[in-house]
């Protein structure tokens, strides 16, 4: 049984853009039922995007994904069928047609994650937040720029009591940047810092980034929540990171 879906170009824009996110920080993409949830290749973040409102209940997996981009970008601009069936699918314009067989499971790095592995992994209680706020894409363009120049791969929130600063330094600290400031606390932390994995601050997003941070009951432990968009595909990234006092750094 096989099944075509018809994407017109500005739908699979939204589709190239959406994993053209993925290109450096995974090897393949696994799309089950429409969903995209696995880890980056470092495994500090879990990357989540719902693609249902693009491909509906499509399962596909392409693995060595930079390859597979490069391929796919050549249908730019025009309206694409995917044909689907239990061995192959196919991407095809009026013009072109690329197909793929259906890799094995073991060949795929970044595997599907299950949402009921998701949520045993992050446990997110509202009475521990530590902090809510949207980051506009003029800001994480700025974090992506900054940090590409200071050659980092995290950027820190530093904690000073009732508020908090979003941060980046060099490694050796003679150059610093501050993104944002005066961002209020739920929970007060005294002097102490948290060190953040760049990925969910620099993917490309149509929407504010929504940036929450959540306590980890009886550790000194964030669980970090980013919710955006790009078109209609809803894009959520999870991470951990450890709360630093001063006195330990």
């Amino acid at each position: 049984m096989s099944t075509t879906i018809s994407l017109e170009s500005g739908k699979y824009g939204d589709f190239l853009k959406c994993i053209s996110n993925l290109r450096d920080v995974c090897n393949d993409v696994d799309i089950i039922d429409g969903i995209i949830r696995q880890r980056s290749n470092d495994n500090t973040t879990i990357i989540e995007m719902d693609m249902n409102s693009i491909i509906p209940n499509v399962s596909i997996a392409l693995i060595d994904l930079k390859q597979k981009l490069d391929l796919l970008k050549i249908f730019q601009g025009q309206d694409v069928d995917i044909l689907i069936d239990e061995d192959n699918f196919t991407f095809s314009d009026i013009y072109s047609s690329i197909n793929f067989k259906n890799p094995s499971s073991s060949f795929i790095d970044n595997k599907f994650v299950s949402e009921e592995e998701l949520n045993n992994i992050f446990v997110f209680d509202e009475e521990s937040l530590i902090l809510d706020y949207d980051i506009s894409n003029m800001i994480t363009e700025r974090i992506k720029v900054i940090t590409q120049v200071f050659n980092s791969t995290s950027i820190y929130v530093q904690f000073l009591g009732e508020n908090s600063s979003i941060c980046a330094n060099t490694a050796s600290k003679d150059q610093s940047a501050i993104f944002a400031e005066n961002i209020m606390l739920n929970i007060p932390l005294e002097n102490s810092s948290s060190n953040l994995a760049i990925l969910a601050f620099v993917m490309d997003h149509d929407i504010d980034i929504n940036f929450k941070m959540y306590k980890s009951s009886g550790q000194n432990i964030s669980l970090n929540k980013f919710n955006t968009a790009i078109g209609d595909v809803d894009i959520k990234m999870y991470s951990r990171s450890s709360i630093i006092s001063e006195n330990e750094e």
